[in-house]
């Protein structure tokens, strides 16, 4: 089977390499195109004959909702699909692409379209114009495949994954300090992550708190949960030794809306042998069994009360995290999701 690949695809933690490893893992032949940067083309390949990634040479300040740049990427759509002609079309997000030129690829090739998208529900409004399009759609949020439903739309729930070729958990003494912690937290500021790591702070003065992201290095440098901050992480063996480095991985989402998806994070840090400590978004207790592979709090308080109890409790935490990693590593990995796709588009 052939496959093509319409993502996302710069840097090495997008969605579209990840997918491109998957594909090679199940040993299908698959073709990249990042709908973002479609000129100046080059192949990269991935060590494997039959997969490749459409690439280019990096491009500064694209206006990329400029008509003439999304008329470009749509025609260079048309003209891979049309030399690789494959048997799916897999779209991740696509904002980009216009409903006739998936037309023109699905008359032209008499490929099956297929669309996964991890934004929902945010962006349910916009992707609901264009699902009609698809052969079969895939939504990260359990919340909001009814409501394609609804809409006569071809839905199946099928959130992110991990790569567990990637997300493992790494020695402990082959991690430098700064990636060392008793708590960690990889999140962009938010005033509620601020909120919930304050109290932390204050509870427990004398905890390892490792913090990662964007926005929080513009916090006073007297304020304490400014000198907790580590950096941004610029690759993904950051990632890795950052949920390998540390007991407890917090995943504290944004908003009450946020609380209807599972994250990247989520998936991230079981994998790498860390115990998650979360809020109770939407479809956790289908991918884990709650209080023994990962564990759920409710409000600041609860999150506390337990990340002090199992820092107190190494060999439960310990139990907990290594369940987490064997569900995450044998369930929820890329190469399954992908396999669910094919499957419905066979």
């Amino acid at each position: 089977m052939r496959l093509l690949i319409v993502a996302p695809l710069f840097q090495e933690w997008y969605a579209g390499r990840f997918i491109l490893r998957a594909a090679k893992t199940l040993g299908l032949e698959a073709l990249g195109f990042d709908y973002r940067f479609p000129f100046n083309l080059r192949d990269i390949y991935f060590g494997s004959t039959g997969t490749d990634v459409i690439w280019h040479s990096i491009i500064s300040k694209v206006n990329f909702f400029q008509r003439s740049f999304v008329e470009k990427v749509n025609r260079q759509l048309i003209k891979v699909a049309e030399n690789y002609c494959p048997d799916v079309v897999l779209v991740c997000e696509g904002e980009l692409l216009e409903c006739k030129t998936l037309e023109k690829v699905r008359r032209a090739v008499g490929s099956k379209l297929a669309f996964w998208t991890f934004d929902d529900p945010q962006l349910i409004d916009r992707h609901l114009k264009v699902a009609h399009i698809f052969d079969a759609c895939f939504t990260n949020s359990i919340i909001t495949l009814q409501t394609y439903k609804d809409a006569g739309v071809k839905a199946y729930y099928l959130p992110w994954g991990c790569d567990p070729d990637i997300h493992t958990r790494l020695p402990y003494n082959k991690l430098e300090p700064k990636y060392v912690s008793e708590v960690c937290l990889y999140a962009a500021f938010h005033p509620k992550r601020y909120i919930y790591l304050h109290y932390l702070r204050t509870l427990i003065p004398s905890v390892r708190l490792g913090i990662w992201g964007i926005g929080w290095n513009q916090l006073s440098q007297k304020d304490p949960l400014r000198k907790s901050w580590r950096g941004s992480i610029t690759r993904l063996l950051e990632l890795v030794k950052m949920y390998s480095g540390t007991k407890i991985a917090l995943n504290i989402q944004r908003t009450e809306t946020t609380l209807t998806t599972t994250t990247s994070r989520i998936w991230e840090a079981t994998a790498c042998g860390a115990m998650l400590l979360t809020e109770r978004v939407a479809g956790i207790d289908l991918a884990f069994k709650l209080g023994q592979e990962v564990v759920c709090y409710e409000d600041k308080k609860d999150l506390v009360e337990k990340v002090t109890f199992y820092l107190n409790n190494d060999d439960i935490r310990r139990k907990i995290a290594l369940r987490g990693q064997n569900r995450c590593k044998k369930d929820h990995t890329v190469p399954n999701r992908l396999k669910r796709i094919i499957e419905v588009c066979r």
